[in-house]
């Protein structure tokens, strides 16, 4: 049986409510006046959170490592182990905010258009690393036979060329989805796992010496993005982001296993950190959800104060998201099912099913009364409505995307929206409008 290592639970929950802290902080940056000290303060604790991803492939990496150490590596079972844990939650909640997106944008629900979404990540926008981590998972045999066929150091050196080179040239709608770009968090993970731990520990004091140059590449890459940093040309600036990205992230693996190693003798934390360890998933697939109702919900409040939303938003966000994900994978649904008798699983079948009709009938209901969709017919023929034309004022043009429901008049402008799930950028040689 593999011994559990409790270091990985604490850089699971560091990581999991790093990315809520991320994605609430990206609406404060967006509201706070351009070069303020507030929005630059967030920006920075923004930028330093964003290791998230990496961590979490890293983690995917280790267990396996973890696992490789106490018995021999199957392939066919581990593929079915891990796409039945993460592709059926994956798909529902998938589905879930296509459904959401399209009855709010009064857009027709295509399958297709759902199918092609859960294929790539972007029903919403922080499920790009789904398809990131299944890749990386059906190539592990490959990572395992080039651990045995070369020296690990002239492995990791040519993966970190070969990664870094994709993230700086690989420009394409999607290509953040591209396993090469996190093939070393991966590899790290995969071929040293808890040995990081060990390593560590040789290093004696120099360790602090790793810490500060991680925080310095840290700064380097929030640097990149603050008002203080005057590059005029968009590309060059660009590469500047990508490089202290790619290696703040790479330096950060060492640098929370190095927390986790200081913080797993306090016995409490340890106990905490590993119950949010089991429904971080759960965490991480919701959380937008309800970052988006809480958001709603300030709006008729009339909270207009963007700090006060923000704190208001991270709280509620990461207790409401914290409990239901407990709800569903922390209390042993499936074991107290198996519990009951036939009748009783009958029973509470017909009840489920009841309880969930009636309530999709009454949310319709209230959409319907509130404009949202005015009949079953006109979200199922209503096409999605993306087009450029003339606005009333004939010198500029009107931009409608009836899908996020918005319009945008412009003149002088030239329009990107390839990646339009994450945003639609207006530019022009002195500013760009996302």
């Amino acid at each position: 049986m593999r011994k559990r290592v409790f270091e990985y639970d604490i850089i699971r929950t560091i990581a999991t409510y790093s990315v809520v802290f991320v994605h609430i902080s990206a609406i404060a940056i967006g509201l706070y006046l351009q070069n303020s000290w507030q929005g630059n303060m967030m920006i920075f604790f923004n930028r330093m959170l964003k290791f998230t991803t990496p961590i979490f492939i890293f983690l995917a990496g280790a267990l396996i490592f973890e696992s490789v150490k106490a018995k021999p590596f199957r392939y066919f079972k581990f593929v079915k182990g891990k796409f039945t844990r993460i592709l059926v939650p994956y798909v529902l909640v998938s589905t879930m905010y296509f459904v959401l997106i399209s009855i709010l944008s009064k857009q027709a629900m295509n399958p297709v258009a759902l199918g092609k979404q859960i294929i790539a990540g972007s029903a919403q926008y922080h499920l790009y690393f789904i398809p990131i981590i299944i890749q990386l998972y059906l190539l592990t045999p490959v990572f395992l036979y080039l651990k045995d066929k070369f020296k690990l150091k002239h492995l990791i050196i040519v993966m970190t060329v070969i990664s870094y080179l994709s993230v700086l040239f690989l420009k394409f709608n999607f290509s953040d989805r591209i396993f090469i770009k996190f093939i070393v968090p991966y590899a790290i993970g995969l071929y040293f796992g808890s040995d990081i731990m060990i390593w560590l520990s040789t290093l004696g004091k120099k360790v602090y010496a790793l810490l500060l140059a991680t925080f310095l590449v840290g700064f380097y890459y929030f640097f990149t993005f603050s008002s203080f940093f005057k590059i005029q040309e968009y590309s060059v600036l660009e590469k500047f982001r990508d490089t202290g990205w790619f290696f703040y992230c790479i330096m950060s693996i060492f640098l929370l296993m190095f927390i986790a190693m200081k913080l797993v003798s306090i016995e409490p934390l340890k106990k905490l950190s590993g119950t949010c360890s089991k429904i971080s998933y759960y965490i991480y697939l919701l959380h937008p959800l309800f970052i988006y109702l809480v958001e709603r919900l300030l709006d008729r409040l009339g909270v207009v104060s963007v700090s006060l939303r923000f704190l208001l938003t991270l709280i509620i966000v990461i207790v409401v998201s914290t409990v239901v994900a407990y709800l569903i994978k922390g209390i042993g649904w499936k074991k107290k099912y198996n519990m009951l008798n036939r009748v009783q699983k009958v029973a509470l079948i017909c009840i489920v099913l009841i309880l969930g009709g009636s309530s999709i009938v009454y949310a319709y209901g209230e959409l319907m009364n509130r404009g949202y969709v005015s009949s079953v017919d006109s979200v199922i023929n209503t096409q999605r409505v993306k087009k450029i034309a003339e606005s009333h004022d004939k010198s500029s043009q009107l931009y409608e995307n009836k899908k996020f429901g918005f319009t945008y008049s412009y003149t002088g402008f030239e329009m990107d929206d390839s990646n339009e799930v994450i945003k639609t950028s207006f530019y022009n040689d002195d500013t760009v409008v996302d």
